[in-house]
């Protein structure tokens, strides 16, 4: 059984998945020089997916190597992986 966290939240006026709307914009936004946080991705996404998706949506980026992590204290920033 799948918690809440695991559950994709779907538009259904589009056949798009938030976390693959967030997915595609994280890896867009990482490959910039500055990379990108969370906060970012909340203003980038207008509203179209929440805090929870961006985390899990990095969990599963930061396993496969497509993006990496850096920390200053809590804030963290991904940047396109090597």
């Amino acid at each position: 059984q799948k918690t809440a966290y695991e559950i994709k939240e779907c538009d259904w006026s589009s056949d798009v998945c938030s976390s693959d709307l967030c997915r595609s914009l994280l890896l867009t936004m990482a490959g910039g020089a500055e990379g990108v946080t969370a906060k970012a991705l909340l203003e980038a996404g207008g509203g179209t997916f929440v805090y929870t998706d961006i985390l899990l949506v990095a969990k599963e980026l930061l396993a496969s190597g497509a993006i990496q992590e850096s920390r200053k204290g809590r804030k963290a920033t991904w940047v396109a992986g090597s």
